[in-house]
C-alpha cells in the first residue's frame, strides 16, 4: 500500500520476466513523456546484478551457465545435441522437451563437465 502512496508505476516479481520489464519501462516512458536512457541503463544494471546474485546462491555442482541468459539445472538434462560449427543445445526432461541453446564459448566447458570428451 505504501508503494501506491508514492506514485507506484508498476511492480516486478522475481524472477523478473523480460517482457514484464519492457511493459513496465514502456509505462514509465509514457508517463514521463518519452524515453529516458538513464532509466533503461539503470534497469539493465539491476537485472545484471540480480542474475549474478542468483548464480552465487545456486549450488555449482547442480547448476551451470550455458548461455548469457540461461542457467541450467543439470538434473533436468534429458538430451545433448551437437550442432554444426561446435554449437550445442540441451534438451530438458520437461513435458515440452524444451531445447536450450548453449553459447559456443561455453560448449567446451559444458562437454568437460558432462564427460562428453
Amino acid at each position: 500500500m505504501k508503494a501506491f502512496e508514492v506514485d507506484l508505476i508498476d511492480y516486478l516479481l522475481k524472477p523478473i520476466d523480460r517482457e514484464q520489464m519492457r511493459r513496465a519501462l514502456g509505462k514509465l516512458e509514457r508517463l514521463r513523456g518519452g524515453p529516458k536512457p538513464e532509466w533503461r541503463a539503470l534497469v539493465e544494471e539491476l537485472a545484471l546484478k540480480l542474475r549474478a546474485e542468483l548464480e552465487r546462491k545456486l549450488d555449482p555442482k547442480r547448476f551451470v551457465r550455458i548461455h548469457r541468459a540461461v542457467l541450467l539445472n543439470l538434473g533436468w538434462v534429458g538430451e545433448v545435441h551437437s550442432r554444426f560449427g561446435g554449437r550445442m543445445t540441451m534438451g530438458l526432461k520437461d513435458a515440452k522437451q524444451t531445447q536450450l541453446p548453449v553459447a559456443r564459448d561455453r560448449a567446451r566447458a559444458l562437454k568437460e563437465r558432462l564427460d562428453l570428451y
